[in-house]
């Protein structure tokens, strides 16, 4: 693989890997209750993580191993980083959310996820943007999810429009 490749995509998956796993080691302590564990996008960067690992044998520069790395540690990143809600608030994506910053919420279930939408306010406060985050859990924690979304905003529950 050309040198200017190899070091653009060390690059590019250094730090979206240094990213990733900052965001996870900053927001884990946060989340009491998480969501579901596999889904078809963390089995699908589980396979990439397997494809990239092998190819190590394909490939003997210095750089080329650089980037198969910096790819297992951006797959490891995504791999490590859960969504789910706590005692101070939401992490969506590896972003914390502090319940006062929740609007309002909605819970649905169907026969595989419980799943809870945040519609939250944008952090910066200079605006009245606002942003939707998703977290689906598993089933056998909808009630746990259900309490502790009543206990800490239980009065920002809004029945939201369906898709």
């Amino acid at each position: 693989m050309n040198d200017y490749v190899n070091i653009l995509l060390c690059a590019l998956f250094g730090g979206m890997g240094i990213w990733m796993l900052l965001s996870y080691f900053k927001t884990n302590k946060k989340i009491l209750i998480k969501d579901r564990t596999w889904t078809f996008s963390r089995g699908l960067f589980l396979a990439a993580g397997i494809a990239a690992a092998v190819t190590v044998v394909f490939y003997n520069t210095f750089l080329d191993y650089l980037r198969i790395i910096t790819m297992l540690m951006a797959i490891a990143g995504f791999l490590l980083m859960r969504d789910g809600v706590g005692e101070e608030g939401i992490v969506s994506m590896g972003k914390f959310t502090p319940w006062k910053m929740i609007r309002n919420y909605d819970c649905g279930m169907n026969k595989k996820k419980f799943t809870a939408i945040f519609n939250c306010n944008d952090k910066s406060g200079k605006s009245k943007d606002t942003y939707m985050s998703y977290i689906d859990f598993d089933v056998k924690d909808a009630d746990k999810v259900q309490a502790l979304l009543k206990e800490k905003i239980g009065n920002k529950y809004i029945r939201m429009k369906k898709n």
